[in-house]
This record gives C-alpha cells, sequence and structure tokens, in this order.
C-alpha cells in the first residue's frame, strides 16, 4: 500500500529581498508580486510568508529593512525560480 505523502512532491523555500525601506512601505516588493512572477516562469508555488533575513539593522529612515518574500515552491521548479534575479533556496534552516 502506497501512502499518500510518497506520492506527493516535495517542497523547497525560495526567497528573495522585497526592497523594503524604513519609512518608505510603498517601496516594498508585495508578496503577490513576486507570486506572479514566479507564476508567469512556470514555477508552482504552494505558500509564501513574509520573512525577514535576521540581521540587525539600524531604524533610521532611509535604510534597507531586512524584510523578504519567501516561497514555498515544487522542488522540480527550483531551477526555474532561482533563474529569476534575486531568488534564492533557503537553507533549510531558515525556512
Amino acid at each position: 500500500m502506497q501512502h499518500a505523502a510518497a506520492s506527493a512532491e516535495t517542497g523547497v523555500w525560495v526567497a528573495r529581498s522585497d526592497g523594503g525601506i524604513s519609512c518608505e512601505p510603498e517601496k516594498s516588493i508585495s508578496l503577490e508580486a513576486g507570486l506572479k512572477e514566479l507564476q508567469a516562469a512556470g514555477v508552482r508555488v504552494l505558500d509564501s510568508k513574509k520573512g525577514s533575513d535576521g540581521m540587525l539593522r539600524a531604524q533610521v529612515c532611509g535604510a534597507p529593512t531586512g524584510s523578504k518574500n519567501t516561497y514555498l515552491i515544487a522542488e522540480s521548479d527550483l531551477a526555474k525560480a532561482t533563474s529569476i534575479a534575486g531568488f534564492k533556496q533557503l537553507p533549510t534552516s531558515e525556512k
């Protein structure tokens, strides 16, 4: 008997900076915009969330926020996703 999980495709997380700048929230790239870009490249997105690069940042206007958009994608689409400027696979420890 085959388990349902065995037939499900494995997912991997990819991320890209959202370009956020302190005091200028309108400059950050939305999760939806990145989703559309990935889907246009034929990448199957399973989940998405906002995240942080984990670095300490100065809390002054004009400084990068360190925010990132992360997407759980089908592992078979990893090459497509990382061919899009800025997208990188997240290490397992950063999920």
